[in-house]
């Protein structure tokens, strides 16, 4: 597992936006129940470690329990020897969708930038059964 250090100015950037109003709970047959197409979301200052699995998933470890999957629109190429990472998001600090943020981290070429194409909140269960090498 790396720790996942945020950089304090994208941190401070996304901050300067307001975060958006949670939607309106819908009456009727399924009031109560939790919706499936409700996405999980979590705040970047949040993030604890991430572990790259390939060059295009990333685990990333959020709070003290929770770990999300990455998956990220194209290669970014040596993200598994990134010491540290920072998620910039395009409306607030509160990530919900792949398309909300974008990893930066420092390549050997300078700061690369990779764009989240979509996250999962993965299960307790389906964290646990990771491979240790994929763990946050």
């Amino acid at each position: 597992m790396k720790p996942a250090p945020i950089l304090a100015a994208m941190a401070a950037l996304a901050a300067t936006a307001s975060l958006s109003t949670a939607p309106a709970v819908a009456q009727g047959e399924n009031f109560g129940k939790p919706n499936k197409s409700e996405r999980a979301c979590f705040y970047a200052s949040n993030v604890r470690g991430f572990d790259a699995v390939q060059d295009k998933v990333l685990n990333v470890k959020v709070g003290a329990n929770d770990v999300y999957r990455m998956e990220l629109l194209g290669s970014c190429p040596n993200l598994d020897y990134a010491n540290g990472i920072a998620l910039m998001s395009r409306n607030s600090t509160f990530i919900c969708a792949g398309l909300d943020a974008t990893i930066v981290y420092d390549g050997p070429n300078g700061p690369q930038r990779c764009q989240i194409s979509q996250i999962s909140k993965l299960t307790a269960a389906e964290a646990k059964a990771l491979p240790r090498d994929a763990r946050p």
